[in-house]
Protein backbone atom coordinates (compact mmCIF):
# COMPACT_ATOMS: atom_id res chain seq x y z
CA UNK A 1 0.00 0.00 0.00
CA UNK A 2 2.70 2.13 0.76
CA UNK A 3 4.43 1.78 -2.34
CA UNK A 4 1.04 2.86 -3.88
CA UNK A 5 1.03 6.27 -2.21
CA UNK A 6 4.50 7.15 -3.23
CA UNK A 7 3.43 6.31 -7.18
CA UNK A 8 0.62 8.61 -6.35
CA UNK A 9 2.72 11.14 -4.29
CA UNK A 10 5.80 11.33 -7.76
CA UNK A 11 2.69 11.37 -10.17
CA UNK A 12 1.37 14.42 -8.54
CA UNK A 13 4.57 16.34 -8.24
CA UNK A 14 5.16 15.78 -12.13
CA UNK A 15 2.03 17.52 -12.51
CA UNK A 16 3.03 20.34 -14.58
CA UNK A 17 1.74 24.05 -14.60
CA UNK A 18 0.42 24.16 -18.09
CA UNK A 19 -0.10 20.05 -18.44
CA UNK A 20 -2.98 19.08 -16.15
CA UNK A 21 -3.99 16.62 -18.52
CA UNK A 22 -2.10 13.90 -16.14
CA UNK A 23 -3.79 11.87 -13.75
CA UNK A 24 -2.21 9.89 -10.58
CA UNK A 25 -2.79 6.27 -10.58
CA UNK A 26 -5.67 4.43 -9.94
CA UNK A 27 -5.53 1.08 -8.33
CA UNK A 28 -8.47 -1.96 -8.67
CA UNK A 29 -8.24 -1.68 -5.24
CA UNK A 30 -11.42 -0.18 -3.53
CA UNK A 31 -9.55 0.99 -0.21
CA UNK A 32 -8.86 4.51 1.13
CA UNK A 33 -5.70 4.61 -1.27
CA UNK A 34 -7.94 4.02 -4.27
CA UNK A 35 -10.34 6.54 -2.76
CA UNK A 36 -7.93 8.98 -2.44
CA UNK A 37 -6.51 8.58 -6.11
CA UNK A 38 -9.85 9.03 -7.46
CA UNK A 39 -10.36 12.20 -5.11
CA UNK A 40 -7.35 13.99 -6.50
CA UNK A 41 -7.96 12.72 -10.27
CA UNK A 42 -11.84 14.69 -9.88
CA UNK A 43 -9.96 17.52 -8.20
CA UNK A 44 -7.38 17.76 -11.13
CA UNK A 45 -10.74 17.86 -13.67
CA UNK A 46 -11.94 20.69 -12.04
CA UNK A 47 -8.72 22.12 -11.78
CA UNK A 48 -8.10 21.42 -15.22
CA UNK A 49 -11.66 22.55 -16.54
CA UNK A 50 -11.55 25.77 -14.89
CA UNK A 51 -7.78 26.70 -16.74
CA UNK A 52 -8.85 25.77 -19.66
CA UNK A 53 -12.24 28.26 -18.94
CA UNK A 54 -9.78 31.13 -17.53
CA UNK A 55 -7.38 31.04 -20.65
CA UNK A 56 -10.29 30.99 -23.28
CA UNK A 57 -11.82 34.17 -21.21
CA UNK A 58 -8.24 35.86 -21.20
CA UNK A 59 -7.84 35.07 -24.63
CA UNK A 60 -11.23 36.40 -25.70
CA UNK A 61 -10.37 39.50 -23.63
CA UNK A 62 -6.64 39.74 -25.79
CA UNK A 63 -8.60 39.31 -28.94
CA UNK A 64 -10.96 42.04 -28.40
CA UNK A 65 -9.17 44.64 -26.36
CA UNK A 66 -6.71 44.46 -29.89
CA UNK A 67 -9.25 46.43 -32.43
CA UNK A 68 -9.58 48.92 -30.53
CA UNK A 69 -6.22 49.71 -29.43
CA UNK A 70 -5.64 49.63 -33.00
CA UNK A 71 -8.18 52.46 -34.01
CA UNK A 72 -7.09 54.53 -31.01
CA UNK A 73 -3.59 54.25 -32.49
CA UNK A 74 -4.63 55.08 -36.05
CA UNK A 75 -6.35 58.56 -34.67
CA UNK A 76 -3.67 59.32 -32.78
CA UNK A 77 -1.35 58.79 -35.78
CA UNK A 78 -3.78 61.22 -37.92
CA UNK A 79 -3.78 63.95 -34.97
CA UNK A 80 -0.30 64.03 -35.66
CA UNK A 81 0.32 63.93 -39.22
CA UNK A 82 -3.09 66.52 -39.88
CA UNK A 83 -1.01 70.09 -39.08
CA UNK A 84 1.93 71.00 -37.56
CA UNK A 85 3.93 69.82 -34.79
CA UNK A 86 1.71 71.41 -31.68
CA UNK A 87 2.18 71.31 -28.20
CA UNK A 88 0.21 68.03 -27.63
CA UNK A 89 2.35 66.38 -30.14
CA UNK A 90 4.76 64.94 -27.38
CA UNK A 91 1.60 64.02 -25.71
CA UNK A 92 0.01 61.85 -28.63
CA UNK A 93 3.79 60.63 -29.02
CA UNK A 94 3.37 59.06 -25.62
CA UNK A 95 -0.30 57.82 -25.74
CA UNK A 96 0.83 55.91 -29.33
CA UNK A 97 3.94 54.46 -27.45
CA UNK A 98 1.49 53.08 -24.34
CA UNK A 99 -0.81 51.69 -27.03
CA UNK A 100 1.93 50.09 -28.67
CA UNK A 101 3.24 48.53 -25.05
CA UNK A 102 -0.25 47.47 -23.92
CA UNK A 103 -0.26 45.92 -27.40
CA UNK A 104 2.66 44.10 -27.27
CA UNK A 105 1.69 43.05 -24.23
CA UNK A 106 -1.78 41.36 -25.46
CA UNK A 107 0.34 39.76 -27.99
CA UNK A 108 3.10 38.00 -25.77
CA UNK A 109 0.28 37.07 -23.25
CA UNK A 110 -1.81 35.34 -26.07
CA UNK A 111 2.04 33.62 -27.27
CA UNK A 112 1.79 31.67 -23.88
CA UNK A 113 1.35 28.39 -23.53
CA UNK A 114 -2.44 28.25 -22.38
CA UNK A 115 -4.09 25.42 -20.91
CA UNK A 116 -6.34 25.44 -23.92
CA UNK A 117 -3.84 24.64 -26.24
CA UNK A 118 -2.28 22.31 -23.64
CA UNK A 119 -5.44 20.07 -23.98
CA UNK A 120 -5.78 20.19 -27.63
CA UNK A 121 -2.73 18.07 -27.65
CA UNK A 122 -3.37 16.34 -24.50
CA UNK A 123 -7.22 15.27 -24.61
CA UNK A 124 -8.80 13.49 -22.02
CA UNK A 125 -9.16 9.95 -23.36
CA UNK A 126 -12.65 10.09 -20.87
CA UNK A 127 -14.01 13.74 -21.31
CA UNK A 128 -14.00 16.50 -19.16
CA UNK A 129 -15.05 15.48 -15.42
CA UNK A 130 -14.73 11.93 -15.37
CA UNK A 131 -11.95 9.26 -14.59
CA UNK A 132 -10.29 6.62 -16.98
CA UNK A 133 -11.00 3.30 -15.70
CA UNK A 134 -6.84 2.03 -15.98
CA UNK A 135 -3.76 3.55 -15.20
CA UNK A 136 -3.71 4.89 -19.40
CA UNK A 137 -3.40 8.53 -18.03
CA UNK A 138 -1.11 7.81 -15.08
CA UNK A 139 1.95 9.93 -15.30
Amino acid sequence: MLSHVQQMTEAASRIGHTDLSARVPITARNDEVGNLALTLNHMLDRIEISMHQLHTITDSLAHDLRSPLTAIRGKLEMSLSSGPPSYHSEQIVSAIEELDRLTDFLNKSSMLPSQSRCAAAHPCPCGPGRIAESDDRSV
